[in-house]
């Protein structure tokens, strides 16, 4: 069945167009625009006028996308973290509707972690041994402790790189007094994530798509390498660590002109370095698989 699916994220709204073959995905049509909707309202729990004009200017351009294909027999639109805590979520959805005909369905923190972790399954990354998947978005963090049987554990935190961005990093460059409130944070409120680390063990960090696909990215273009045709891959530690010093370093326009970074990225990638970093450190993972695949293909999975 062909379909297209609406992934409609605090920072960026995706949209997909496929079909899935033999447990293979053939992408038809895919896009991304960074609608930001989240902006300036995460904090006071509310989706601004500006914000819902940003998101149906997207949506009427992905209402023509999807209106090109004749064979789609299926849309499926899911809203996750700024929508789930927006207090006017319910007007949102409704004028969204109005303007565009989508019907936004949005999910929990857990419904979304199942979903990530289908995608990522389907992405082929998931071996043997037991992994920590993180889905870095703008509101919220998915982390599901899993191996390529079962899934053993998931809880999404509302900790995203726009969160902390609004809260934290004020300053640009990054301060070190601004990173050490985020790592303090971080340790408060991962405090379950922490119990299950010590349960379970994993070893490996499984990082699905957004802010891990730049890492690739700026990796690639730093050993001037191509990417590879697989739907996952591993990322050097010691080359994350090197991102991660670069990006805390420069402001907004340095950082843009890092090899492989895209703008879209450009604003939430110092944040979500931060948790990224957190994670290696206080939980010893000794690797990074990158996956491709997250919520958008995890609906497909379904």
């Amino acid at each position: 069945m062909t379909k297209a699916v609406l992934d409609l994220g605090t920072n960026t709204f995706h949209l997909l167009i496929g079909k899935v073959e033999n447990n293979q995905l053939m992408i038809l049509n895919e896009k991304r625009i960074a609608v930001r909707i989240g902006e300036k309202g995460m904090l006071a729990g509310i989706i601004t006028d500006e914000a819902l004009e940003r998101a149906i200017n997207c949506l009427e351009d992905f209402r023509k996308i999807i209106d090109s294909y004749k064979e789609i027999e299926q849309v499926q639109v899911f809203a996750t973290s700024a929508f789930r805590n927006a207090k006017n979520a319910d007007f949102i959805c409704k004028t969204i509707l109005e303007k565009t005909g989508f019907n936004v369905q949005i999910i929990s923190g857990e419904d979304e972690a199942q979903l990530i972790f289908e995608g990522v399954k389907l992405s082929g990354a998931l071996q043997n041994e037991t992994a920590l998947i993180v889905d870095i978005g703008g509101g919220s963090v998915e982390f599901i402790i899993c191996n390529n049987e079962s899934m053993l554990w998931k809880q999404s935190f509302d900790i995203g790189g726009l969160r902390l961005m609004e809260r934290f990093h004020k300053s640009d460059p990054i301060t070190n007094v601004e990173l050490k409130a985020i790592d303090n944070h971080l340790n408060d409120e991962l405090k379950e994530l922490t119990k299950s680390i010590d349960v379970y063990k994993p070893q490996i960090l499984l990082g699905s798509s957004g802010a891990f696909d730049t890492y690739v990215d700026i990796h690639l273009a730093k050993q001037e390498t191509e990417p590879s045709n697989h739907n996952y891959t591993t990322l050097p530690i010691e080359s994350f660590f090197d991102i991660y010093n670069e990006l805390k370093t420069k402001n907004r326009t340095e950082r843009l002109a890092i090899p492989g970074m895209i703008p879209l990225r450009v604003e939430m990638i110092v944040g979500a370095s931060c948790i990224t970093k957190f994670l290696i450190e206080n939980y010893e993972l000794k690797s990074i698989i990158t996956s491709k695949f997250s919520l958008k293909e995890g609906a497909f999975a379904q």
